[in-house]
């Protein structure tokens, strides 16, 4: 069993420990072996910051994972000064990204990518499922032509001696069924699907008269178990956990929180899902993902804090 915590889109790899704090945003990895009780860390590293980490970083990685999708056009943006504009208007986003490619530079860009990222397929460490090698996309939906790229990145898999490429999508925004992008699978990525259950905004008492938020019942989703709840449609689905959810200091008044989340709630939440996984899933697919190590800017962390202490990772 493996429990990750995703971001953007990235690429997995098998590990025993880390001896080294992630960066903000790094994703977490833990696999769990039951009949001898061994525990052993990864994460899953943004694609961008393994290569601007120092060479005793790398060193210490004993597993890891990369990201990759439309996001590092925000970098572009950034030095258009249109970063903020992209952020709050999707069209406006893809419209740059379409105004930045033409069709003959997106097929090389799919091709100068994988090209790239292929070089670490070969680790020891990379996770594979079916001897696959795993790459998860966030935010698929903004790729100019997503099923194309999909296409490309299969068929150079494949032309360089691959058994394939195992793709999983994450259900960030759009992307829900991912047969509709031709990819193997999606993973949650709460609290996008958490929205719709149970807001209690009305029954909370604001010192701050500015704040026109959400507040949602943490409690409530995990004493019903929603998580456990079955999509209609049939796809390959990934169970994902938050421990909390607070995104105040990047959202302002206009944030979304969920309220009475505890150690107590996240420790039944993440049993469950564990229990759903192996008894769901094939060895191979056996994954949780925990979102996230260390987000403290959308109050999404395992790491320890003055509150709870090491709680959520005891």
């Amino acid at each position: 069993m493996y429990i990750f915590s995703p971001l953007l889109l990235f690429v997995f790899l098998n590990s025993e420990i880390i001896p080294f704090a992630p960066e903000e945003g790094s994703l977490q990895m833990v696999k769990i072996e039951t009949c001898s009780n061994k525990i052993y860390k990864g994460y899953l590293i943004i694609y961008e910051e393994l290569f601007e980490s120092t060479q005793n970083e790398k060193d210490c990685i004993k597993s890891f994972s990369f990201k990759d999708s439309l996001e590092n056009y925000l970098r572009y943006a950034r030095k258009l000064e249109l970063y903020t504009d992209l952020l709050s208007s999707p069209t406006v986003y893809r419209g740059l990204i379409l105004s930045l490619k033409n069709p003959i530079e997106i097929k090389l860009d799919d091709i100068n990518f994988i090209e790239d990222i292929s070089k670490y397929f070969n680790d020891t460490r990379y996770i594979k499922i079916d001897e696959k090698p795993v790459l998860i996309v966030y935010r698929i939906e903004l790729f100019p032509n997503p099923e194309d790229t999909i296409v490309r990145w299969r068929k150079w898999m494949e032309d360089h001696g691959y058994k394939g490429i195992y793709l999983i999508g994450a259900q960030g925004f759009a992307c829900k069924n991912p047969t509709k992008y031709g990819l193997d699978a999606a993973v949650e990525f709460p609290p996008n699907g958490m929205y719709k259950y149970n807001y209690i905004s009305s029954q909370v008492s604001f010192k701050n008269p500015n704040f026109k938020g959400n507040i949602v019942d943490y409690s409530y989703y995990v004493n019903n178990k929603l998580y456990l709840k079955e999509d209609k449609e049939k796809y390959n689905l990934f169970k994902t956990i938050i421990p909390s959810w607070d995104n105040t200091p990047r959202r302002g008044n206009k944030s979304t929180i969920f309220y009475n989340s505890s150690p107590e709630l996240y420790k039944q939440w993440l049993k469950d899902i564990i229990i759903y996984t192996k008894t769901k899933k094939n060895k191979d697919e056996q994954f949780v993902f925990i979102n996230a190590w260390n987000e403290w800017g959308e109050g999404a962390y395992l790491e320890p804090d003055v509150k709870y202490g090491y709680s959520y990772l005891n």
